[in-house]
């Protein structure tokens, strides 16, 4: 898809997010800007630990409160970084939704799933009963099996995809025109997975709703994300439409990424790993993040951090190396 015909929903300036810790300050984002557009499915794609929650908590308002964050956050032409506390209420919820990743954490076990929803459904001046009614068309929306019996379930008695569909229902009870869904499908097993994947998908097609998908699964974005950005240690390393970024890998971190997915073949021999873990930089570093684990690091990667490169319109990556390289 070109994305210069499109309308921007959401974009990131330069946005850092560093956290206290001990003798200074943990980077975790650094210097982050990507623009999400009506419509797309956008998948934030990195190992545990690079930013990828972080840049969710940050767009929504809800990191702890002890943070240090600049740059911009552009939320169709509001700079959320600067709307008062209630002024952000009506925006979180309303607006921009958010999928969290572990749904009995998120969900009130002393009330039934239809409740929960039916509350959301309210804060909108919506009647007990059609809440209720709605609650239920929605639970039946996110293909939940038995909807009328399991709106009356409580958390503890739904399987983990249930929980997650009640989490998605709840979300999209007031039609917001973002939803950030954050490691979605974490624990669930494969068929269930994709079901989800799906629902994400069906509402993107059938109410155009713009959808941030946070995961660290390269393989679940195939099928669904119009664009990848790749993230690493805090930066944004690749970004480019999904068939881009799969056919065409430019990143070094992005091919390793690409090697250690499963194969469809046992001929295609054993998958590769990539070697050490992500860093935890207590400043902002010198030179590239990467290169303590890059299979093709010169001696600049130490010293100076590396622009991006163009592939093509819409399709970059940030390394010293040309695509055709070593790497």
């Amino acid at each position: 898809m070109e994305s210069t015909a499109r309308e921007e929903l959401l974009r990131l300036d330069k946005l850092s997010v560093d956290y206290p810790v001990r003798g200074g300050w943990l980077s975790a984002v650094s210097e982050l800007s990507l623009t999400l557009f009506k419509g797309e499915i956008y998948a934030l794609v990195g190992e545990s630990g690079c930013g990828k929650s972080t840049v969710a908590y940050a767009v929504t308002r809800l990191l702890p409160g002890s943070e240090r964050v600049d740059g911009g956050i552009y939320f169709e032409g509001d700079d959320l970084t600067k709307l008062s506390a209630s002024k952000m209420e009506k925006v979180r919820g309303r607006r921009i939704g958010m999928i969290f990743q572990n749904p009995l954490d998120s969900l009130n076990p002393v009330y039934t799933a239809g409740r929960q929803i039916s509350e959301a459904i309210a804060l909108d001046g919506v009647s007990r009963l059609d809440a209720r009614d709605r609650a239920v068309r929605l639970l039946r929306d996110v293909r939940m099996p038995d909807a009328e019996k399991r709106s009356r379930s409580f958390p503890h008695e739904l399987s983990g995809g249930m929980r997650q569909r009640v989490m998605i229902a709840m979300m999209l009870s007031r039609e917001p025109d973002l939803l950030i869904a954050d490691e979605p499908t974490t624990a669930l097993d494969v068929s269930i997975e994709a079901q989800i994947l799906s629902i994400l998908l069906d509402q993107k097609e059938s109410r155009g709703a713009s959808v941030l998908l946070i995961t660290h699964n390269f393989g679940v974005v195939a099928e669904t994300a119009d664009r990848i950005g790749v993230m690493y240690a805090g930066e944004l390393v690749e970004e480019g439409g999904a068939e881009d970024v799969f056919d065409r890998p430019a990143h070094p971190y992005t091919r390793l990424l690409m090697r250690a997915l499963p194969r469809s073949s046992k001929k295609a021999g054993r998958l590769e790993t990539i070697e050490g873990a992500v860093p935890r930089f207590t400043d902002r570093p010198r030179g590239c993040r990467f290169r303590n684990r890059c299979p093709g690091a010169m001696d600049v990667c130490a010293v100076l951090a590396p622009e991006y490169k163009t592939v093509n319109d819409g399709h970059r990556y940030r390394c010293h190396l040309e695509r055709t390289g070593e790497a």
